[in-house]
């Protein structure tokens, strides 16, 4: 009799951790979220622009929604964010600071964390750009590297 209970209890736990797995989506260029029907807005074709511009990406940067943001280098090494917005429209701003040294920044600002890229964001923010980290708080950095109050707020 209690062979048959522990069988029960081993199924009943399996079909509720397979129950569990359900919730990452993959959208159709391959991003993934955590959360069913939060997809990251990333332009199809984005990855054929930057060839065009003769530039290769270095890290994308997408977010829930537009604009979508890529750092890319030229053949000269020298990195730009490319912004993809969802009407087509596409700037691209120099950066003065490689996002290498971005995170040598943070890595020096919070020594005892582990800096997950995950946690570092580039953010338009009233069509100026902000690095963003985001362990627990928030911080904002602006193109070089300096520490500013929370642009959204301004």
């Amino acid at each position: 009799m209690s062979i048959i209970k522990g069988t029960l209890l081993v199924l009943a736990m399996c079909i509720t951790l397979i129950g569990c797995g359900g919730g990452e989506t993959i959208d159709k260029q391959g991003s993934t979220s955590d959360v069913t029907g939060d997809k990251l807005y990333i332009p199809e074709g984005y990855k054929n622009e930057l060839g065009k511009r003769g530039l290769t990406e270095v890290i994308a940067k997408p977010y829930f929604q537009s604009p979508f943001i890529t750092i890319a280098k030229d053949k000269k090494d020298n990195q730009v964010a490319v912004i993809f917005r969802d009407d087509g429209k596409t700037d691209q701003v120099e950066l003065p600071l490689k996002y290498e040294q971005i995170v040598s920044l943070l890595k020096e600002k919070y020594p005892n964390k582990e800096l997950l890229q995950e946690n570092i964001h580039i953010f338009d923010i009233n069509g100026q750009l902000y690095w963003n980290y985001a362990p627990e708080e928030h911080m904002y950095l602006n193109l070089m590297g300096e520490e500013v109050a929370d642009p959204f707020k301004l």
